[in-house]
């Protein structure tokens, strides 16, 4: 394939081919070009491209293969993935000739619309978009990973692909004038002649899902899209056949109760879109993650009389020869009225025919997409009761459906399901009563799964040199992984790994922050406890490590994450230069005096930032049920500024210093016992138990603070969050430091609760992959495994190993 592009040079991964340009200038960010294609006819377009390519100076990146292209194009992914067969970096002011070339080239051709993008010309599947040319990523103030770029003023913003068109306003779209009128409100459209959209429900790739009104009859409709293109399988078939289907199969069962009634199927341009009836809403995945999952004997909301209705409704549709091959909580809604209804049939199987396709988790071990047993609708079922009960997804990391079948089962006994609710799900799911749960952990089990992830690590940090694009930072970065690596130097090849890596991060250019977690304060921890930063990188007066405002001329962000806590805290830190052993002592010892003084002077701006009101915290919405205690958090609250305040006070003991961090301690005590409160409640967000934005975190710096400051209330308080973390850790779905349950493991290991610390081992067991002792856990998108500290094994692997030593440090632990 490679032969239809040669040319540059060239190198690839399991997803793309990269055709690097010597002649191209460094480009952070700036008009980009992609090119659409269906699977099948990707050789013919990269035949076309590649003369095109040649006459031009400019990067580019194609999909390794149809199959590639396939998943790309099916969204799952991304729906800003989809139809980005070719991606074109071109040489700056050379976008619209290039552009022109390729549409010449390529019309004619057809490609899944690129919904990120604005097509450069009707007849070509060529597309463009301002975002960045090289990885630049940061954690922005709610915890969502951000490609941020940075404009000519400062202002920054996110270049993440999404759903949509977006452009920074520093850049000029060269292919329209700068007086084009903006497109019409989705909400004004009327479409179909008749359906004016209310709202939306849902955005894919596939196509959006809408609310609507009927400007004839003045009934309340849905309204599903469909996409040309997107989605297609090896037959051809696209989303517009699924949602054909959907429509043959939703007037099969018409006049049955629970599922939507057909009612319009029209074409709007080149969609499709199919009208039913209005079931109501919201689904049952929104609905236990605002309200808590169900639980028996509890009006409206009780699990056995959700599945008794759901089995109603299937038996109804399997008398009318429909499978419904894709029963999961995002597609069962409940109306005003409380009762629940089935909706999307588009991979239905009619009398045993339909689309291939299905969900993973959803369908038993060994059943074909294909397959149209009524027992797998059943089995679709008793998953989906498991999460109405718990809240938890089903494991999907490990590669055996078998052992992610077992794990799921296992997550849904360490919850502690009533009987009756598991006795229904393992009748549904037609599987025996057993004692699924993982072993007690003890040392020795520990050191097994302790060195299995080392070297899963260390394999990861090899892969993650040879990765020009890789993340650098603490966060999900080199930095993190390094850091954690560093604790295990004994182990084999640990200490070359860690060298090749710090070596690899020292020579790497990215367009960071100042940031601790997120930029280069972090770096330049990892390399100083690397023992190299004093000979490669002079990070004792390096610009890049003082705090700054916010891009545009904001006042400085003040969390730990990305601000000034975070920044004030990495330099104690590097003023300490101590990774808690005898030779990195020496070695701060060593670097004692100038070194160390500049490190403290600028964690003194920090202070001075945070305590005059001059850094702010991002303002977020405390009414988002996911946002738990985001607020008062570690990661973007006032917990994180408190940590860094106490530190600062604890290494300079400035009497002033020391009443500003009691100040701030005392009023993150004030709020906590609420906040304590607010977590026990049956509907409260399970991130009310993480290090992030929960009591994890909450309770490691009361902890720390209590220490101190010589406080014992709030040691006491500290307690109470563990109390609650320890109630909560069992419908935690996640394994990992971030948001998940390996934080709640490290905090009890503050706590010295070694016992509840075990038991949180055996939770992430429940969650993850491979065997008990050389287990894979899952990273925050649950499908595969990454060794990233925040949302890694590395942040695993950090609370296992401080659980084994009854202690030690964490990558960022406050001196």
């Amino acid at each position: 394939m490679t032969d239809a592009t040669a040319g540059p040079p060239h190198r690839s991964d399991d997803t793309w081919v990269y055709l690097d340009d010597p002649r191209m200038p460094a480009v952070a960010h700036g008009w980009k070009l992609h090119i659409s294609a269906r699977p099948g006819a990707l050789e013919d377009l990269l035949a076309r491209v590649g003369p095109v390519l040649r006459r031009h100076v400019c990067h580019a990146k194609h999909a390794l293969d149809a199959d590639v292209l396939r998943a790309l194009n099916s969204g799952y992914r991304s729906p800003g993935a989809v139809g980005k067969a070719v991606t074109v970096y071109p040489a700056p002011g050379t976008v619209v000739a290039v552009a022109a070339d390729l549409v010449r080239a390529l019309r004619g051709l057809d490609g899944p619309r690129v919904l990120s993008d604005r097509r450069v010309a009707p007849d070509a599947p060529v597309y463009y978009r301002y975002g960045p040319f090289e990885a630049s990523y940061r954690t922005g103030a709610g915890g969502r990973l951000e490609s941020a770029m940075t404009g000519p003023d400062g202002q920054v913003f996110d270049g993440l692909a999404t759903g949509r068109y977006r452009c920074p306003p520093w850049a000029e779209d060269p292919f329209r004038p700068s007086s084009a009128a903006p497109g019409p409100d989705p909400a004004a459209l009327v479409l179909g002649g008749r359906y004016r959209i209310t709202s939306g429900i849902a955005r894919a790739a596939h196509g959006n899902v809408y609310r609507a009104v009927d400007r004839t009859t003045g009934l309340a409709v849905i309204l599903k899209q469909a996409r040309p293109f997107v989605g297609e399988d090896g037959s051809g078939q696209d989303a517009r056949d699924r949602l054909r289907h959907e429509g043959t199969v939703l007037l099969a069962l018409e006049g049955v109760d629970g599922v939507p009634g057909f009612l319009d199927y029209f074409r709007h341009g080149a969609d499709e879109f199919l009208v039913t009836t209005d079931c109501g809403g919201p689904n049952l995945r929104r609905d236990v993650t605002e309200n808590g999952p169900f639980r028996p004997g509890v009006p409206g909301r009780d699990p056995l009389e959700l599945a008794d209705r759901l089995e109603r409704i299937l038996h109804r549709v399997h008398d009318r020869g429909v499978v419904v091959r894709d029963v999961k909580p995002d597609n069962i809604v409940r109306d005003a009225a409380g009762y629940c209804h089935l909706v999307d049939f588009g991979i239905s199987a009619l009398y045993g025919d339909g689309p291939t396709g299905s969900t993973l988790g959803y369908i038993p071990p060994g059943s074909a997409e294909d397959s149209t047993r009524l027992d797998d609708d059943r089995y679709a079922l008793g998953v989906t009761l498991g999460f109405a009960a718990t809240g938890l997804d089903p494991v999907l990391v490990d590669p055996s459906a078998q052992v992610n079948q077992e794990r799921t089962l296992a997550g849904i006994q360490s919850a502690g399901v009533d009987p009756e609710v598991a006795r229904r799900i393992r009748t549904l799911m037609r599987v025996p009563a057993a004692d699924r749960l993982p072993p007690a952990v003890d040392d020795r089990l520990l050191d097994e799964i302790i060195a299995h992830t080392v070297a899963f690590c260390v394999r990861q940090a090899r892969d993650m040199v040879c990765d020009p694009t890789a993340r650098i930072d603490l966060y999900a970065g080199s930095s993190g992984l390094g850091l954690e690596l560093l604790h295990h130097r004994g182990q084999p090849g640990v200490a070359r790994t860690a060298e090749l890596l710090a070596n690899w991060t020292a020579k790497q250019s990215r367009d960071l922050s100042a940031s601790l977690f997120s930029g280069w304060t972090g770096v330049a921890l990892f390399l100083r406890r690397a023992g190299i930063g004093c000979r490669d990188w002079d990070h004792d007066h390096d610009p890049r490590l003082r705090p700054v405002g916010r891009p545009g001329g904001g006042p400085p962000e003040a969390d730990l994450i990305e601000g000034v806590a975070g920044v004030g805290l990495g330099h104690l830190l590097l003023a300490d230069g101590s990774a808690g052993d005898a030779e990195h002592a020496a070695h701060a010892a060593h670097e004692a005096g100038q070194a160390r003084q500049a490190h403290v002077e600028i964690a003194a701006e920090c202070h001075r930032l945070l305590t005059s009101g001059e850094a702010t915290f991002t303002p977020v919405d405390a009414g988002k049920p996911g946002n738990a205690a985001l607020a008062e958090g570690m990661a973007h609250g006032v917990a994180g500024a408190a940590y860094f305040l106490t530190a600062y006070a604890h290494v300079t003991g400035d009497a002033a210093a020391v009443e500003a961090a009691r100040a701030a301690c005392d009023r993150l005590a004030a709020v906590t016992p609420d906040l304590v409160g607010r977590s026990l409640e049956p509907a409260a967000s399970r991130r009310y138990g993480s290090w992030c934005r929960g009591l994890a975190g909450i309770g490691t710096v009361l902890l720390y603070a209590g220490d101190r400051l010589a406080e014992p209330c709030y040691h006491e308080l500290a307690q109470q969050c563990a109390d609650s973390c320890v109630r909560i850790a069992p419908r935690m779905p996640q394994a990992v430091y971030c948001c998940g349950l390996a934080g709640v493991g490290d905090f009890l290991v503050d706590c010295g609760r070694w016992d509840q610390a075990f038991d949180v081992v055996r939770l992430i067991l429940a969650r993850s992959g491979g065997t008990w002792s050389s287990p894979d856990f899952p990273d925050v998108e649950l499908t595969g495994s990454t060794a990233g500290w925040a949302g890694g094994s590395a942040g695993v692997l950090g609370f296992l190993r401080r659980l084994r030593e009854r202690g030690g440090v964490r990558p960022t632990s406050a001196p």
